[in-house]
């Protein structure tokens, strides 16, 4: 066998080779920011290594050596045939030799006795025919003195060759042996090797940490959205039938990030590919099962929000990209209009196409189609339009196929009805104050 190759003993140096990971700096840049280094825990949360998926290359030498190995048996197996073969032929010849050469061996002794008991008769002939007799006498002792070379020659070397095929067969037995136990040792120590870096994989985060984690950022994004953005405008209380259920002013809507009709450059494949895999990370969780029963929340790496703060006299919109991942903001965009400006408030439903990753992502993501996908719709008399779609139950059922849930259960995601719930509440709330400002004189 060839010599052996030595593996980095540290998991994520092994990360390049999978495709639905990002890169190694990706986590690396999170880790070297003080400010962000528990962001880590997001990052390990979204992209998890597949406990079969560690120690690519140690498997591919075992499953290299053990090819080799099982070639090896079999050309063993092969050789030993051919040698037995070659024995069986041997040991037949021989006893064929053996037999000739006892039939030979007899028909000598019987010439050779009947020879000598010939000789004493030779004295009663006479000088011509004693004459004639020697000359035969000799021919007769050619002959035997010819099948004595013949049982000399028939002997042959089969039982030293038989010895010599054996002595083969049993040396090729103890190389495969030690080549099999070898072999044995060098995947025993990449086992080992694999299972190490299996438990280098993070533990991630429960879900539940994450939402709350997540809300927690959604928060700080809705102050900052009211105290910075909208610092200087008179932000009214809206009010509520229910007054149990206060209506939070700014408004928020949002959606995934991957599920906008634009995204902003820098998370495009083509741009970072460590960013394209944060818009397409989620992840799924059960809900407490005791408090909830079967209920499924999704997080997203990225989403898109929109935040409608309501003052006196006029709308403020404030909406980005937000990479939860890396806590950056993107594509921030904040504008003000009068209620006069507004045009329509709207929740359309269009066919989209999307592209999804696939289980075994190699670069070229799927594209699958959403019916009916709702988006939230702004309209302004400049023409400007400020659309966030949010997810669906069709969505969701489109994507199955990437999510960790029973296909089945798709409809126990609460995210579904909880954006229909929120878009609808949103508009409601709006074209209360749009009528009440454009009734004004």
């Amino acid at each position: 066998m060839p010599e052996y190759k030595k593996y980095s003993r540290d998991i994520w140096d092994y990360i390049k080779e999978l495709s639905y990971m990002p890169s190694r700096e990706d986590r690396g840049n999170l880790f070297l920011d003080k400010k962000k280094r528990d962001r880590v825990k997001l990052w390990d949360y979204f992209f998890r290594i597949k406990p079969k998926d560690a120690g690519i290359p140690q498997r591919k030498e075992i499953a290299s050596i053990k090819k080799e190995v099982r070639g090896a048996i079999r050309k063993c197996e092969q050789r030993e045939n051919e040698v037995l073969d070659k024995i069986d032929f041997l040991e037949k010849k021989a006893r064929k030799k053996a037999f000739l050469r006892v039939i030979l061996g007899l028909v000598f002794l019987g010439t050779s006795i009947l020879l000598i008991r010939l000789l004493p008769t030779t004295e009663s002939l006479s000088e011509q025919k004693r004459y004639l007799f020697y000359i035969s006498f000799s021919f007769a002792w050619l002959f035997v003195g010819g099948l004595l070379i013949s049982i000399l020659y028939i002997k042959g070397g089969e039982k030293k060759e038989i010895n010599e095929l054996t002595l083969e067969l049993k040396e090729l037995k103890k190389i495969l042996s030690e080549r099999i136990l070898k072999a044995k040792k060098r995947i025993s120590t990449l086992k080992k090797e694999v299972a190490r870096l299996r438990r280098q994989i993070p533990k991630p985060l429960s879900g539940k940490k994450v939402r709350e984690w997540l809300d927690e950022e959604f928060n700080k994004l809705w102050h900052y959205t009211k105290t910075e953005i909208a610092l200087v405008r008179e932000i009214i209380e809206i009010q509520s039938k229910d007054p149990e259920n206060k209506i939070k002013n700014p408004l928020s809507i949002l959606g995934p990030g991957e599920l906008q009709r634009e995204f902003p450059r820098r998370f495009l494949e083509s741009v970072n590919k460590d960013l394209y895999k944060h818009i397409r990370a989620r992840q799924t969780y059960p809900l407490d099962h005791n408090k909830y029963g079967v209920l499924y929340d999704i997080l997203y790496g990225v989403y898109f929000l929109e935040y409608i703060v309501i003052a006196e006299d006029m709308l403020v919109t404030h909406c980005f990209f937000y990479d939860f991942i890396d806590d950056r903001v993107s594509s921030e965009y904040t504008a003000e209009q009068y209620y006069t400006d507004v045009v329509a408030l709207s929740i359309e439903k269009k066919d989209r196409k999307l592209p999804v990753e696939s289980n075994n992502y190699v670069g070229n993501p799927e594209v699958v189609h959403i019916e009916d996908s709702p988006t939230f719709t702004l309209s302004l008399k400049s023409g400007e339009i400020h659309k966030v779609t949010f997810v669906s139950q069709n969505y969701f059922e489109s994507i199955k196929t990437k999510l960790q849930i029973n296909p089945n259960h798709i409809d126990k995601i609460y995210w579904i009805g909880q954006s229909q719930r929120t878009a609808e509440h949103v508009i409601k709330s709006l074209r209360e104050y749009l009528r009440h400002h454009k009734a004004l004189p």
